[in-house]
């Protein structure tokens, strides 16, 4: 049982920079450190399980002052969401989503995917949206300027839609510019 409740264990010390950076990934620790924990609270005498519990008891204080910490942290998440989503319509009332390309000056994870539903090409260049256009059949292709507000939220500040006959537009995000972000 204890080298089953280790297996979660050893992945997060092999992915140990993404198993820090998401909490997700964190809480795979819970459940096997608890298992280990419990067994090694069994087989201890009674001042070294008070010990165990006093350190349990620590670890709990210190997991809620980190999280209200980090949920301060992440207070303007909410508003770039809601701007990220904003541009998203935008983007959709001035093109076919479906049928164009999409790029990013940023990397490109989950929520990036997700709020587009598109796949996006990440850390290129405006200059590069004719070059990815000339050679594909979308309509149009949009380039999102932004920053990484957050590991896991991209802070867009514009986008810039290349038709295929070549003219362009630029859709801003109103009020951005006053919410930090790195």
């Amino acid at each position: 049982m204890i080298s089953a409740a280790a297996i979660p264990l050893i992945e997060n010390l092999i992915l140990l920079q993404h198993a820090t950076e998401f909490s997700f990934d964190r809480l795979k620790f819970i459940f096997p450190a608890a298992i280990l924990l419990s067994i090694a609270m069994s087989q201890e005498s009674k001042s070294r399980r008070m010990l165990l519990a006093a350190a349990v008891a620590l670890s709990c204080y210190h997991g809620v002052k980190t999280y209200k910490e980090e949920i301060a942290s992440r207070r303007d998440w909410v508003t770039i969401d809601a701007a990220n989503q904003d541009l998203a319509r935008k983007i959709a009332t001035e093109v076919d989503v479906k049928n164009a390309i999409f790029l990013s000056n940023t990397q490109v994870r989950g929520y990036a995917n997700l709020l587009l539903h598109r796949g996006i090409y990440e850390w290129r260049s405006n200059i590069e949206s004719s070059t990815f256009l000339k050679d594909s059949r979308a309509t149009a292709a949009v380039y999102l300027d932004g920053v990484m507000a957050y590991p896991d939220l991209p802070k867009f500040m514009s986008a810039t839609i290349t038709r295929k006959d070549g003219s362009t537009s630029r859709i801003t995000c109103a009020n951005l510019e006053t919410v930090p972000g790195k």
